[in-house]
């Protein structure tokens, strides 16, 4: 299972990153970053909503790019509203 899942998470990296470089240029700049600019942080926060365990709403003030990443979710959840 541990393999799978790093596996997994090396699959959503690389999508993280060209979703990354696909946004940069619809704005107008250029889709590679410089080494200074090219690190990717990562964490995770496991919760389970049946328990009542939740992620407070927050922002990621120095971040170019923040992303969630939803493992498994109950029926209907598909309805998140999502601003940038």
């Amino acid at each position: 299972m541990e393999a799978a899942l790093g596996a997994n998470l090396k699959r959503l990296k690389e999508h993280m990153i060209r979703a990354f470089a696909k946004a940069r240029v619809a704005v107008g700049v250029s889709a590679e970053l410089p080494e200074a600019e090219s690190k990717l942080f990562c964490w995770t926060s496991v919760h389970d909503s049946r328990r009542g365990s939740t992620h407070p709403p927050h922002t990621h003030a120095t971040a170019a790019l923040s992303a969630v990443y939803y493992a498994t979710a109950p029926a209907g959840a598909g309805n998140n509203a999502y601003s940038v």
